[in-house]
């Protein structure tokens, strides 16, 4: 029997347990390097934590040390970003900002390549979940600034971003308290995937090669995928309190966290809302002033390396075009950043494939284990469309032509 060996730096019960129902022949060793224990200091509030960070942009000199702020949303990475762009550049002092967006700037990208060769330039950096896994900061910085709300990432990804920098003088951390409802049993997922995939069999004809039969082994990655979902779940039920766990035993919890008063508050939720303008008619001028891309060009620049914040614009603007088949303006743009143009384009996009061509697209996610009840099964997704556009026009041929 040949030897596999599987290493994940963050695997629990879920992993061990997956593994488990493939081979009975499993050791696991677990690493319990303790480490040092780090020091951080817990905000009751965002805010109050944006105040702690504004200290830090105000004794900003060019030879300061470095600071990193971990954001799990990118569209608040973006508006820190921008309120603190001109606080930093005035007194001398740099800074990056890495969220989806920006991985193919230039400077984003060097900077990814040996972050502590580059760490030094900066004053801040501040960064989306876009920096994941794999990159280690081993320099040792001032501080690590952390705002995790409560989606879309888990504590223990909250976590894995803080300690990208490894050696900072303190932690700051501010995590969402909210309560949510979140269904945390993996049975309870599974079983109402199974009742989606029935409803699909029983409202989708499909053909007659078997295709939609649920295999043992499709059962065994949705056990996985719902245990890895629950256990998810389990984590955003409450960030605070689940961070709060995780970093007994990493972090000495030191200091005051402080308070902020009701004019300062008010003063920081309106620049940040500032900010959050600012960057939409950016985004804006962008993608009118972009040549629009297609995809076969976006996909050939993102194979060769050749990717540019530019060049995503250009392609973003292709598919807003695309799907509202105008030129672009003000109100296509705001539509489609409100999530309803990419909606669209996904429905009508399958709905424009042949049947042929679907059924194809469906073999290939059904022999990669996507289950037919997901909404990116094409063949019932065109099929429900039409159906439904049937309602209002007696005669379809068009719309099901190629």
């Amino acid at each position: 029997t040949p030897l596999v060996i599987c290493m994940d730096a963050d695997a629990g019960k879920v992993a061990i347990n997956f593994v488990r129902s493939i081979r009975d022949d499993v050791t696991v060793i677990i690493n319990e390097h303790p480490g040092k224990m780090r020091k951080m200091r817990m905000f009751d509030r965002d805010l109050t934590l944006i105040k702690d960070l504004d200290t830090i942009a105000k004794e900003t000199k060019p030879d300061s040390r470095p600071v990193m702020v971990a954001c799990s949303s990118k569209t608040f990475a973006e508006k820190l970003g921008k309120r603190y762009a001109e606080k930093i550049s005035k007194r001398g002092g740099k800074m990056l900002v890495i969220t989806r967006s920006t991985k193919n700037a230039p400077d984003v990208r060097e900077f990814l390549s040996n972050p502590d060769t580059h760490i030094s330039k900066y004053r801040l950096v501040i960064y989306s979940p876009t920096m994941g896994s794999g990159v280690d900061i081993s320099t040792p910085i001032e501080a690590a600034y952390g705002f995790f709300n409560r989606q879309p990432i888990t504590a223990w990804d909250s976590m894995q971003m803080l300690l990208r920098a490894r050696h900072a003088d303190i932690y700051k951390v501010w995590a969402s308290p909210v309560d949510q409802k979140m269904v945390a049993n993996p049975d309870t997922l599974y079983s109402q995937y199974l009742n989606r995939e029935q409803f699909t069999k029983d409202v989708v004809i499909f053909d007659d090669a078997g295709r939609d039969i649920v295999t043992i082994q499709r059962l065994k990655m949705l056990r996985l995928r719902y245990a890895t979902e629950a256990r998810a779940n389990q984590s955003k039920r409450n960030i605070r309190d689940h961070f709060t766990e995780l970093a007994k035993g990493r972090f000495e919890i030191v200091g005051n966290a402080g308070s902020i008063g009701q004019n300062d508050a008010q003063a920081i939720r309106k620049e940040l809302k500032h900010a959050g303008d600012e960057i939409k008619q950016e985004r804006k001028a962008a993608l009118k002033s972009a040549t629009p891309v297609s995809e076969r060009e976006y996909r050939q620049k993102a194979v060769t390396g050749q990717m540019t914040p530019t060049i995503e614009a250009g392609h973003e603007r292709q598919q807003i075009e695309d799907t509202y088949a105008q030129e672009i303006d003000d109100n296509a743009i705001d539509d489609w950043q409100e999530g309803k143009g990419k909606s669209k384009l996904r429905l009508f996009e399958s709905l424009f494939k042949s049947r042929d061509q679907a059924q194809l697209y469906d073999y290939k996610q059904l022999d990669a284990g996507v289950p037919i009840g997901d909404l990116t099964h094409a063949t019932g997704k065109r099929d429900l469309l039409l159906q439904a556009l049937k309602i209002f026009t007696d005669d379809n041929r068009v719309l099901s032509s190629e």
